[in-house]
């Protein structure tokens, strides 16, 4: 019997010592009962060789992955001699192997399970439809994920819309950029549109490549709604401050001191100040020295929240 210092490496031993250690020292018992067909096969004559994945005992107790080859060597006769065995350290990869299988996992239960809605596409074109969808995503658009998997990111998105997805998705495909987020509208199954803030990156493959592209989709459309009344309700404000046929001055509320943030054409009439005049002053300046008191007081009830308006007369200090 011979074995190569590389073997010795392998698996922590010097030569003699590996020499004398009985086969069980080495070879895990579950391991040999899996190769036992083989190697009955082997001494039939059956095969010349075979080769397997197997995990070694190394001499500190831990295990180590080998890719073992076993062949007969025959004498000029054509009889068996001895048996050749090959081993190639595959540790490395089994372990980074195992290692991504992990991973896999768990962006699987990420992807099934996260309350944002996500996809999978190849990041070639976005014409394509979907490698996956999860639960989330399918529930935003009304589709089954039976028909989104036939259906195509570039399909909800909006005719308008989709010349700038193109050029972003390229930019990913040249390597120009690894993600973006925006905010954009698709298509449910039903003709209504919804906004989503929209998170895209590409996925390396194993060399390293851009292949594919997750999208992860949360639902901003109350959001957006939210602001539409907001800015609906300013116009509508803009509209009565700016019109109004009775003064009206905007300040900031914790202080009378500072100076208005916003006045209108008719509070500008009223105190003879123009405009830029009175973005200068405030309802200090305007107040009578007798009435500072009484104006001091109502302000403090509004801070305090013991009031939320009031209302009285007064007389201003004009130009």
């Amino acid at each position: 019997q011979k074995v190569n210092q590389k073997f010795c490496d392998f698996l922590g031993y010097s030569e003699a010592e590996l020499l004398q250690l009985p086969p069980g020292r080495v070879h895990d018992p579950e391991e040999e009962r899996v190769s036992a067909d083989a190697e009955s096969k082997l001494a039939l004559g059956d095969i010349s060789a075979y080769g397997r994945e197997k995990q070694y005992i190394r001499k500190d107790g831990s295990r180590v992955w080998g890719q073992v080859t076993v062949t007969v060597l025959h004498y000029p006769d054509g009889q068996p001699a001895q048996t050749l065995n090959i081993i190639e350290d595959i540790d490395v990869r089994k372990r980074a192997e195992a290692a991504l299988r992990d991973s896999e996992s768990r962006f699987r239960a990420i992807f099934e399970h996260a309350g944002l809605g996500i996809t999978l596409r190849d990041l070639d074109d976005r014409r394509s439809p979907w490698i996956a969808v999860n639960d989330k995503f399918c529930e935003m658009t009304g589709y089954s994920r039976d028909e989104l998997m036939t259906m195509s990111t570039y399909e909800l998105t909006e005719p308008e819309d989709n010349v700038g997805a193109d050029f972003s998705n390229e930019l990913l495909r040249s390597g120009g950029q690894r993600n973006y987020s925006r905010e954009k509208r698709i298509r449910r199954k039903d003709g209504r549109h919804i906004w989503v803030d929209l998170t895209v990156a590409a996925l390396p493959d194993r060399s390293g490549r851009p292949s594919r592209v997750i999208a992860i989709y949360q639902d901003i459309s109350a959001r957006k709604a939210a602001e539409e009344r907001a800015r609906r309700g300013e116009v509508q404000f803009k509209a009565v401050f700016d019109h109004a046929g009775v003064g009206i001055s905007v300040r900031p509320a914790h202080d009378r001191r500072l100076p208005y943030l916003a006045v209108n054409d008719r509070f500008c009439e009223l105190t003879g100040y123009t405009r830029e005049e009175l973005m200068a002053l405030s309802t200090f300046d305007l107040t009578r020295e007798e009435d500072q008191g009484i104006a001091a007081r109502d302000n403090g009830s509004l801070l305090s929240g013991e009031v939320t308006t009031y209302g009285r007369e007064k007389a201003l200090l004009c130009k």
